[in-house]
């Protein structure tokens, strides 16, 4: 099987909400110039975190890339904010006095 169709089985994977399949696939993918690429497709589908974890690997043979860098960044900004409590604000009734 070559890299195009390791790619697209990765992606059909994805679409079938099959994450953990598409992630151990793409982990068997030793090809440095596809690590964005699978960053991107990860991405693409929701899969924060695993689209950070190829950006990564990418910066690390492209530590220049300032597109890779800003994808992390911008998909790390992402998991932070869901990771926000909605109940950390103890104030649900909006009383003026513990404001």
């Amino acid at each position: 099987m070559d890299l195009n169709d390791n790619l697209k089985n990765i992606e059909n994977l994805l679409k079938d909400k099959q994450f953990t399949q598409a992630w151990e696939q793409a982990n068997e993918i030793n090809e440095v110039s596809l690590f964005g690429e699978l960053g991107y497709l990860f991405k693409k589908y929701g899969q924060w975190a695993n689209a950070i974890n190829f950006f990564n690997k990418a910066l690390k043979y492209q530590p220049d890339n300032k597109k890779f860098e800003q994808e992390k960044s911008f998909l790390i900004s992402i998991l932070k904010m869901e990771q926000l409590d909605i109940f950390a604000d103890t104030n649900l009734n909006k009383d003026p006095w513990f404001e």
